[in-house]
């Protein structure tokens, strides 16, 4: 005796009564009636004590085994999750005046998930380039903020940094930054030469040295050096007189041939003046996923991260079929807003593409992270089964008579919210052919829904409207029994 079907504890009958027949070669029979039991077997696939059938994570990854199909990955695998880590980070500030107080805002950590509504978080990380990590602090507004007062003449003029930004199932990714201190022209007598380099910063004919010994302000000229203090030998040392006369061995400041002011006591090369700091900067922009159309369209998508304080002149994607963008073809798309998604349609089925968007403003041109696109070898049939039915949002399709489900891009297979997973070509004929991993071929179409054309026994089952325990719930007219 052989079982004619695969049985399921959690969801079939526990008992089964069977009526056997023997007979000879004269037609003489006898017949005995039998009891067939069904017996459980404990099915647990991450060993957490909860059977498979009540356990809403069989892989105990942390998302539920409807969360995982919907996503994608495997509910029986803990290694594929229903999640991708962060792809873009980015620091919309590089730099900083000297002088600046603790706490000064560098600039804000912006970061990207492909996870809709993943909660990002920031931190420094040791690695390549996190050397000035202990220099700056990252507040709860996700800004870079200084712990110490930079020096332009003193200090480094450049740090490195090294961040790290994480979904709240640690996925992430990493990055260094530069920081830039930015010098601060600094000349308290306007004389054009700057504080640190001038012996004389208020001009009142009393060096800066002087002043400090005597105990007046080196930077106010009311504040002056009358008389200076005696060394231990109580040798006097010369006093300068506010009059700069020669007697006193200093020479006042003259004027070059080229009439530039020259202080013939000071042997500093001076530095040249730096140039005012501007306030606008490049744009940051952010590349998002393309979509391809069940026609071979793609739509390929955009988001302006910072204008960079100036107004943008051009945006759009960059697209090759090389990773360096050696030959590339450029669209553009209209501004409005921080978004922007453009379709281009003459994209070759089949190919590899590189695409990244970029934007533009008067102080240059910056380009999003790089991503790869395959286009489908053949677009499908214009009369796919599913083309006329309506987009649902978030990947879902809703028909009126079908209901709703969700193809996976380059596959045929489709989660159905009834029937569960199906696999459904997208076919030529009239009606919808489907198959399921237990009843085999299906055909059904709009005008005899819910019933299904059961091909292996050329017989209908009748679909419930809901199953139990979420598995669909047939009528099989073959053996006239619900299953």
């Amino acid at each position: 005796l052989r079982a004619a079907k695969s049985f399921d504890y959690e969801t079939d009958e526990h008992n089964y009564t069977i009526t056997v027949a023997a007979k000879d070669e004269y037609n003489a029979t006898t017949e005995g009636n039998f009891t067939i039991t069904l017996l459980n077997v404990i099915e647990d696939n991450d060993q957490d004590g909860v059977e498979d059938h009540y356990d809403p994570d069989d892989d105990n990854d942390g998302f539920s085994d409807a969360e995982e199909i919907v996503y994608g990955s495997d509910p029986l695998d803990p290694n594929s999750v229903a999640n991708a880590p962060p792809d873009f980070l980015e620091l919309n500030g590089s730099s900083i005046l000297e002088n600046q107080p603790k706490g000064t805002i560098i600039g804000r950590l912006i970061g990207h998930d492909p996870d809709n509504n993943a909660a990002l978080v920031f931190s420094f990380v040791d690695g390549n380039g996190s050397d000035d990590n202990s220099l700056f602090e990252i507040d709860e507004n996700a800004s870079i903020r200084t712990t110490t007062i930079f020096d332009y003449e003193t200090n480094e003029h450049n740090y490195s940094i090294r961040v790290r930004v994480a979904d709240e199932h640690n996925f992430s990714i990493e990055r260094a930054f530069t920081i830039n201190l930015l010098n601060v022209v600094e000349d308290n007598d306007q004389d054009g030469i700057e504080d640190h380099y001038d012996s004389d910063d208020d001009n009142d004919g009393y060096s800066d040295a002087e002043e400090i010994a005597y105990g007046s302000n080196p930077l106010d000229a009311e504040s002056i050096a009358d008389a200076l203090p005696t060394d231990g030998n109580q040798t006097t040392t010369p006093v300068v007189d506010h009059n700069l006369s020669d007697d006193h061995n200093l020479q006042p400041p003259g004027v070059d041939e080229n009439e530039t002011m020259v202080d013939a006591n000071d042997t500093h090369t001076q530095p040249p003046v730096t140039e005012p700091i501007l306030s606008k900067h490049l744009p940051i922009v952010e590349t998002l996923e393309a979509k391809v159309s069940e026609r071979g369209d793609c739509l390929f998508r955009g988001r302006i991260l910072s204008f960079g304080g100036a107004e943008i002149l051009e945006i759009g994607v960059e697209i090759s079929h090389s990773l360096t963008f050696e030959d590339y073809l450029s669209e553009i798309a209209e501004i409005n807003g921080d978004f922007f998604e453009l379709e281009v349609a003459e994209l070759k089925p089949g190919d590899r593409y590189y695409y990244r968007a970029f934007a533009r403003n008067e102080i240059g041109k910056t380009s999003g992270v790089r991503k790869l696109l395959k286009i489908p070898a053949l677009p499908y049939s214009q009369n796919a089964w599913w083309m006329e039915m309506g987009d649902a949002g978030n990947g879902w399709i809703e028909s009126s008579w079908f209901g709703a489900f969700q193809r996976f891009e380059g596959t045929d297979w489709t989660y159905h919210a009834e029937l569960g997973w199906i696999f459904a070509p997208a076919g030529n004929g009239d009606g919808i052919w489907l198959w399921m991993q237990q009843d085999g071929w299906l055909w059904t179409q709009e005008q005899v829904w819910p019933y299904l054309w059961r091909h292996d026994s050329a017989t209908w089952l009748f679909l419930r409207e809901k199953g139990i325990d979420g598995r669909p719930l047939f009528f099989d007219y073959d053996s006239g029994l619900w299953r």
